[in-house]
């Protein structure tokens, strides 16, 4: 009896809020957007679109510091492995934009890799900086 091939993991790294960062977007509403948005539309169009489904072992995730050492190493190792970044726009938190920063930099380097950035569609306007970017609006 043979054995299934194995499927090629694919790492998505997302970068956003952890705490609060406006009167409605506290640490629990970055949370559960992580969990009950983003992480949940990874899996829908994963699961849906065949061509993404069948070899590939999706994996989402953001920083944590549960393997030890100084923060910024590990974000900046995630940012430079990661196969797919989204990173979160919303209220322009600083963190998010030093790490999106990090990530155009390390991308420029390599020439390879995706980012993908999105924003609350009621946000505020994004700084011209971004407007040759495309940015994915969401509800």
């Amino acid at each position: 009896m043979s054995e299934a091939p194995s499927k090629t993991p694919v790492c998505i790294y997302v970068v956003m809020p952890f705490s609060k960062t406006s009167d409605t977007h506290t640490s629990d509403y970055w949370d559960e957007h992580f969990s009950d948005f983003i992480c949940a539309r990874v899996k829908e169009v994963t699961e849906k679109e065949a061509l993404l489904s069948g070899g590939f072992a999706w994996e989402v995730k953001r920083s944590s510091t549960a393997q030890g050492g100084p923060l910024n190493y590990e974000i900046v190792w995630d940012l430079l492995h990661a196969h797919i970044v989204i990173a979160d726009l919303t209220d322009l938190n600083p963190n998010v934009l030093y790490e999106l920063g990090v990530r155009h930099a390390l991308t420029a380097a390599t020439a390879s890799r995706r980012t993908i950035m999105i924003q609350d569609e009621n946000a505020w306007k994004l700084p011209f900086d971004f407007t040759n970017y495309a940015v994915v609006k969401y509800r």
